[in-house]
């Protein structure tokens, strides 16, 4: 996420307000996280069918 902390940086030489966008920026990589975190088991659950190794959720 790079991008995401040069935007801030750029945000933050233009207002200086630097807690409020550090706060923003670490609320979106949270957020982005999560929803990778949630497809990659559904993922491995999934290639986890046939190999004979017991599901996560059980």
């Amino acid at each position: 996420m790079p991008d995401l902390l040069r935007s801030v940086q750029q945000v933050y030489n233009q207002t200086h307000q630097v807690i409020p966008l550090l706060m923003v920026a670490a609320l979106c990589r949270v957020a982005v996280t999560v929803v990778l975190s949630a497809g990659q088991f559904y993922v491995e659950r999934h290639c986890a069918r046939g190999s004979g190794r017991p599901s996560p959720c059980s």
